[in-house]
């Protein structure tokens, strides 16, 4: 392996004992954590102190082959965590996923494999055999060799006989058994017995009862449970105070909730000024389990390390606009606010509150204007309709501003009271677009022109509000009317001069003037407005300035066109 990149940062990280490591090591990137951890002396105790939760992150963002080293040095504790979430889907078990991890182990350590052997769930390794193997066993009355050909192939001691469910596995399945048959063959017998008689249905309700129960001592809820956090909260629920309990969990704290966080949230500055050790392991395992439960409530594959981190990640943003919500943006009120409120109440009034505000958008399409317009919201102008589409959305998100940019970067979750401010201010921009709409139509008129093929707006769904009031201003400029049709191509030659970007910017605000009168809803109408009048500016002027051959009907995006 290469040697370890040491800087400041890894020297201090590597003086730390083992015991205080763990969380910080998961605030770095996965394989800079691995290489912290191999060049330690103590690299074992290192891995051991790292939270469950914390070993599968890592272990998967890795890839399980690069992390064989961390794999051998998993603690079985670690390892039936890993195995609780890749060998499951809800209540069934996946036999070939555990074959892959098995074969895997081995290859990290052949200690592990038969340490596990012995030490797991004797029901799931009952339950395993019976997916991985058709066992059959050699009546006592019988000779082999009379038998010999009616009975399976494979046998370690001339009783039981087996073929393997899946051929490429079947050296490792012989191994696994070889392993039990001559460290202890009391053991082997007693697996042989069950896998050929414990009923199928009680062997899976045990095995899965177990699996579970490991994983609601790690925070990890069933599906019916983890649907409680999006449930809103009752007055008493807010009003309710934590208790001085010590932490619901052994062990090390997950970390990789805490780690996600934003240096700038209010959340994280609050951890970050926490002295109670008590009171940080407790909000490390709440926030935790609300990730999980996050996971499972949105149905995101577990085995996924992305999912898990998006699930934190909405954790912590609904958290996070709780805790603003409930300590009014306060840093010592909201300090407050955590010693006395579970995380989960805070993640249900955020949740709450974004969810009022996604439902205030879709009464807006399925009652308001937008359901006026037969293709719905895909009227809206592309800015817009990116941002309405992601606010409808299961989890409604956000495209964050940039420094000096109309637009910032990926989508992101509500987690502040600007997000949500910013957000309803979208929403009332709508609200007085509405207004246009509606005094661009009859009553009752649906269009269904026919529109000029291979251009832009080619179809009706294509159609936009700025390309409505942009074709009709270019109506009123020809003929004095205010009337929404598509231009004729014939007419356009004669038409395109006319339509200088001033006189155009003119008509329209004389006409929002006249159909909005209230000053506010002309302002909010102009944020709708205004980048498109920009963007018209910018592409028609150099064909106005030279007036020379009028741009091609098919490239203008602003105008509705007939054939």
């Amino acid at each position: 392996m290469a040697a370890s990149i040491r800087t400041p940062e890894n020297e201090r990280l590597e003086e730390l004992p083992a015991a205080k490591l763990g969380q910080r090591l998961m605030e770095i990137p996965a394989r800079k954590r691995m290489e912290i951890i191999l060049g330690r002396a103590d690299a074992e105790s290192v891995v051991a102190g790292l939270a469950d939760q914390d070993f599968f992150v890592t272990l998967k963002e890795l890839g399980p082959h690069d992390a064989l080293p961390l794999l051998a040095m998993g603690t079985l504790e670690q390892l039936s965590h890993v195995f609780d979430i890749e060998w499951w889907r809800k209540d069934t078990v996946l036999p070939a996923s555990a074959l892959e991890w098995l074969e895997l182990l081995g290859r990290a350590g052949e200690g592990k494999v038969l340490s596990w052997l012995f030490q797991v769930d004797f029901e799931l390794l009952t339950l395993l055999f019976k997916r991985w193997i058709r066992l059959v066993v050699l009546p006592e009355d019988v000779d082999l060799l009379e038998a010999r050909e009616s009975l399976p192939v494979r046998s370690i001691d001339d009783q039981f006989f087996w073929d393997c469910r899946y051929p490429q596995y079947e050296d490792l399945v012989q191994h696994l058994l070889g392993l039990i048959f001559e460290t202890h063959q009391g053991f082997y017998l007693e697996l042989m017995n069950h896998i050929l008689w414990l009923p199928d249905s009680e062997c899976e309700e045990a095995a899965y009862r177990f699996h579970r129960g490991r994983l609601e001592d790690r925070g990890v809820p069933d599906f019916y449970d983890s649907l409680t956090i999006y449930r809103a909260p009752r007055p008493q629920e807010l009003r309710r105070r934590r208790a001085s309990e010590e932490p619901p969990f052994e062990g090390s704290v997950p970390a990789f909730a805490l780690a996600l966080a934003p240096e700038g949230d209010l959340l994280r500055r609050c951890l970050a000024e926490i002295r109670d050790n008590r009171l940080a392991d407790m909000l490390g395992f709440e926030l935790a389990s609300l990730a999980n439960k996050v996971l499972v409530a949105d149905e995101l594959p577990p085995d996924q390390p992305r999912a898990l981190q998006h699930a934190a990640d909405k954790a912590g943003a609904y958290v996070n606009l709780g805790l603003m919500q409930r300590g009014g943006g306060s840093l010592s009120e909201a300090m407050s606010v955590l010693k006395d409120v579970y995380l989960e109440d805070l993640f249900r009034l955020g949740h709450a509150t974004v969810a009022k505000l996604r439902g205030g958008l879709q009464s807006l399409v399925a009652e308001g204007w937008l359901a006026r317009w037969p293709h719905g919201i895909q009227c809206l102008d592309s800015e817009w309709l990116e941002w309405a589409e992601l606010i409808l959305q299961r989890t409604p998100q956000l495209r964050r501003k940039g420094a000096g940019k109309e637009t910032g970067g990926p989508e992101g979750f509500f987690r502040t009271l600007q997000d949500i401010a910013e957000a309803e201010h979208g929403i009332e921009v709508l609200l007085a677009m509405g207004k246009l709409f509606d005094a661009l139509w009859e009553p009752g008129v649906t269009p269904n022109w026919r529109l000029l093929p291979d251009g832009v707006v080619s179809r009706m769904e294509d159609v936009t509000l700025g390309a409505m009031i942009w074709t009709a201003a270019s109506r009123f400029l020809r003929g004095g009317e205010w009337r929404l049709m598509p231009i004729p191509v014939s007419e356009w030659e004669a038409l395109w001069a006319r339509l200088e970007p001033d006189a155009m910017l003119g008509a329209i605000h004389g006409w929002v003037s006249r159909v909005l009168k209230d000053e506010a809803e002309m302002e909010l109408a102009g944020v709708y407005l205004k980048p498109i009048e920009d963007q018209y500016a910018h592409q028609m002027a150099p064909f106005l300035s030279r007036l020379g051959t009028a741009p091609d009907p098919r490239l203008v995006r602003f105008l509705i066109f007939a054939e």
